[in-house]
This record gives C-alpha cells, structure tokens and sequence, in this order.
C-alpha cells in the first residue's frame, strides 16, 4: 500500500530484476512476441498512446499534484541535512516556510519532490511536479554562513529565520503571505532584463509598505500637529462662499495630508534607523525611470548609476524583509564597487 517504499525497493534491485528477467528464456520469448502484436505501425500506434496515456484524470489525480505532471528521483541521503519541526500542523504552510527560509539565504528557488506527513497516525505523501526552468538559476544570499565569530559560530541565527516564519505564519498568516509572495516575484524576475527586475523590485517594496508597514506606521506615528493643522484649514474652507461642490473638493485634499505614503513611510523608517536615507533616494529614482520608460540610455556612467540604485533598492527590499521576520543577526549588505559587507541587522519595535 506504500507507493514510494515499493518504486524505492524497485529502483534499489533494479539491475537484479533485469538480470532475472533477461536470463529467463520463456520470458524473452513472451517478450518479443508481445512487443510483435504491438509494433508501432500508424494502426497499432493509436492503440499503444491510449493504452499508456489514456488512464484518466481519477488515476493521476491520486498522486500527482494539481499540475497534473510528475518526475521522480533518488537521493543519497549519507550527505543531506535534515529539518526536524514539531507542531507544524499543515504539511502546505510548512512547505511554503521551508522554501521561503532556503530561498532567502541560499538565493535558490527549491521545489519540493515530494513530501511525507504524519498526523494521528495518518500518512500522507504528496508527489510534487517540478519547473526545470528555475532549477538553476540563482538570486542574492541574503545571509552569510558559515561565520567563525564566536557569537554566531553556532549558527543559531540562520536557523532563526526558519525559525520566525513559521511563528509569523502561524499568528500572522496574510503578513507571511505578502513577504513570500513579494520575495517570490523578485526572484523569477532576476534573471529577465535589468528593467523588469528594476520594476519588480520597487513595486515590491511599495507593496510591503503598503501591506504591513503603513498599517502599522498610521497607528503609532499619528501626528497630532497636523491633525490639528487640518481641522482649521476645514473650518475655513467651510466658510468659503463657493460652490459645495468645490468645498468637498478641497476638504478631501487637505483630508489627504494626513495619509502616510510609499515615500513617506520610508522615511519614517529612515528617522528609525530602520533604513539609510541613499536607499530611500535610489528608490525614488528607480520607481521613476521605471514608471516612465525612456529608450535606452548606452551612456556607461548612467548605466553604473543605476545598477547602484538597484543594489541600494536589493538591501532596502532585504530590509524590510529581516524587520517583518523579527530577525537580529549578520546580513550580507551588497555594494557595487567592492565586496559584500557583512553587517548586523537589529530589527525595530515598531
């Protein structure tokens, strides 16, 4: 009944089997004149696809994913390192953990094989199809590893990050999901031309400002100023003898002021020490170019300029990522003219 111990014990004899089978002369006779009564000729061709392939989606859908595709492989598991979790209750939510913590320190997009889960007793083994398109390609690694300091000789603090988007899955599932989904979109687009990971890049920063850090940054960086600034410029529009139309107009303006944005936000993070103030420009410049495409400047100081902004625009997105995942520990923070500086990223209460 144990599909994956049976193709395993199977894949292990292999060369035994054959080695009977072939061997066997009333088999090898049975064989060929088998393979006789189904040569492929335009007639029996058709019936040879229907009976190999036409089986229904009833008997792949009991072990093939959603895809309706399937490989399969072996691994030696003498040289493998291996992930103990206890109190994962959804096999799929781990998964999505397990490949966000790889995928963000190694720079490698892994794709589940398959997957074996307990529960009360029950197992279940899902069989994975698998995008050989992503196999290898690579992004940034985030996080430096191994490290001979004292302090982190350990490697507690890599594990950490696993660690913490679990936690954060758990108690925060839609935050997960926009820091996942967001660091997904940046990485399938690495490897496209500099300008659509240009574009991916900061739209993907503004969407976790706009998902988590606005949110948060409205209720606890509330200013009372200007709030007050704003209901006596109302009160006077109020008493303006123009058309209501237009009051409504301009009180819903000067309503606006109070919102934070993109830009504004950053900042904050800036004031909290969060961000450095030239990533905030490299931002601002890139978000622009990319929101107004021009022809192609071949102009070699421009073209540095801009591959800066785009690692400057890398460690901001990093950034935000390490705040959302509580993380305190080394980083690799990237430069364009010299190698990568390793520094210790603290993350904010904010």
């Amino acid at each position: 009944s144990d599909l994956t111990k049976l193709l395993l014990i199977s894949y292990k004899n292999e060369k035994y089997f054959l080695h009977n089978l072939k061997s066997n002369i009333f088999f090898n006779i049975y064989s060929k004149f088998k393979h006789f009564l189904n040569e492929n000729t335009k007639k029996q061709s058709k019936k040879n696809i229907e009976y190999h392939y036409d089986l229904g989606n009833s008997f792949y859908g009991k072990w093939l994913d959603q895809s309706m595709t399937y490989s399969s492989a072996y691994f030696d598991k003498d040289n493998q390192n291996f992930i103990v979790v206890e109190g994962a209750e959804d096999s799929e939510e781990l998964l999505d953990c397990l490949a966000f913590y790889l995928g963000l320190t190694s720079g490698i997009l892994l794709q589940p094989y398959y997957s074996n889960y307990i529960s009360n007793n029950q197992e279940t083994i899902t069989l994975y199809s698998t995008n050989k398109i992503y196999l290898n390609k690579t992004f940034i690694t985030t996080i430096p590893y191994p490290l001979s300091n004292e302090e982190f000789r350990d490697g507690e603090y890599h594990f950490n990050i696993l660690r913490n988007s679990i936690q954060l899955n758990k108690e925060k599932p839609e935050i997960f999901r926009s820091i996942y989904a967001q660091w997904k979109r940046v990485w399938y687009s690495y490897n496209s031309e500099q300008d659509i990971i240009n574009l991916t890049l900061t739209t993907a920063i503004e969407g976790l400002l706009n998902d988590i850090f606005i949110p948060i940054l409205t209720q606890t960086k509330r200013d009372e100023k200007l709030e007050n600034d704003i209901k006596e410029i109302k009160n006077i529009i109020k008493k303006l003898g123009i058309d209501p139309i237009y009051k409504d107009r301009l009180i819903g303006s000067i309503s606006y002021l109070k919102n934070i944005t993109a830009n504004k936000a950053l900042n904050l993070l800036v004031d909290l020490a969060l961000l450095k103030r030239a990533e905030i420009e490299a931002w601002k410049v890139l978000r622009n170019e990319v929101a107004h495409p021009k022809v192609k400047d071949y102009n070699l100081s421009k073209q540095y300029e801009k591959m800066e902004n785009f690692i400057l625009c890398i460690n901001l997105f990093n950034s935000l990522v390490f705040q959302v995942l509580s993380y305190n520990g080394p980083i690799n923070y990237f430069n364009s003219s010299k190698e990568n500086d390793i520094l210790i990223f603290n993350s904010k209460n904010l």
